[in-house]
């Protein structure tokens, strides 16, 4: 996998798959966006569900929803 973004390099990913139609190219960034996430929230000392709550994973997570229900925005 490639190198971590940074959490500005992720935030900008969640916002720019939003016109995206790869789900297999948002999936990828989805996956390297939440080892920042994480390591963002874990070094903040918090748990797991702050990473689930973060706006990048929710970003992400309502394109992927849009996706498979076949919405488009």
């Amino acid at each position: 996998m490639p190198d971590r973004p940074t959490l500005q390099e992720a935030a900008q990913d969640a916002l720019a798959i939003q016109d995206a139609s790869n789900i297999c190219g948002v999936v990828q960034a989805f996956a390297r966006s939440m080892l920042t996430v994480l390591d963002d929230c874990r070094a903040k000392g918090q748990e797991t569900d702050a990473a689930r709550r973060h706006s990048i994973t929710l970003l992400f997570m309502d394109k992927l929803n849009d996706m498979v229900a076949g919405k488009s925005r």
